[in-house]
């Protein structure tokens, strides 16, 4: 990984020396459509008090890959402005058993059932360090709102006098801040046809921050009297994710 991130960066950063520097002026907005890959941060307070309230024993997300589509428009030679939007996914499901009073054999069977569903919705200005002829590097700020759909069922199996209900948790939109920097390179497909709707394909690794910090497992507080690790702290979940996206970008002319 640490190499792939040595080269695209020498890759958006490195000059060329050719004599086209023409920037096409007819071109009004682009279209760029994104795949990425997801690498967040281990969520380690979240499944400490998965496993130690709850009795679970997943230890991470089961991450998919990110959607994106963003609408960028010409500002001068230098800038282009406009709007991105994504969809983020990442859930787990796990069955097991759980004993509910030490040294017996009581237990209870529990089914969790955990989706998450992000879509940023950040507006972005991008720099344009480099003119090249086939070859365009640009760097990015986007900022904004997350929208959040969270989604968690608890199936509790167990004896009439539990504590433990199950049902479901969480069916809920939560919005916060998010704010991403990113650098990417483009290979333009054919700089001969001046007005070609297939810009080209491009590489961009993105850095995201977001400020989402909640108590996640307090709806269960009552359920769990004699939890001791935190059901009732405020985790940060997901608030760091570095993405690597491929993407294709569609150019729009202005006709005179």
């Amino acid at each position: 990984m640490h190499y792939i991130l040595i080269i695209l960066i020498y890759s958006t950063l490195y000059s060329y020396d050719d004599k086209d520097k023409e920037i096409n002026k007819n071109v009004s907005s682009i279209i760029h459509l994104q795949y990425g890959f997801l690498f967040p941060n281990n969520n380690s307070e979240f499944f400490e008090i998965y496993k130690k309230d709850l009795g679970g024993f997943k230890s991470n997300f089961n991450y998919k890959p990110s959607l994106s589509i963003s609408n960028k428009f010409i500002y001068n030679n230098d800038f282009r402005v406009g709007i991105l939007v994504s969809r983020y996914s990442y859930d787990f499901y796990e069955e097991y058993e759980q004993l509910i009073i030490p040294n017996t054999l009581f237990y209870r069977n529990i089914i969790q059932n955990i989706s998450i569903n992000d879509y940023p919705v950040l507006g972005i200005m991008e720099y344009i360090p480099r003119k090249e002829n086939q070859f365009k590097s640009y760097v990015g700020l986007a900022t904004g709102i997350l929208v959040s759909k969270v989604y968690w069922e608890e199936e509790i199996s167990t004896f009439d006098w539990d504590q433990r209900r199950g049902g479901i948790v969480y069916d809920n939109l939560f919005y916060y801040p998010m704010i991403s920097i990113y650098f990417g390179t483009e290979l333009g497909f054919d700089k001969k046809n001046k007005e070609s709707f297939l810009g080209g394909l491009t590489i961009e690794p993105r850095i995201n921050y977001i400020y989402r910090k909640m108590d996640f497992f307090s709806p269960v507080n009552k359920q769990i009297p004699d939890a001791y690790f935190g059901i009732n702290r405020e985790i940060w979940i997901n608030n760091f994710i570095f993405e690597l996206n491929l993407g294709l970008t569609l150019n729009f002319y202005i006709k005179k």
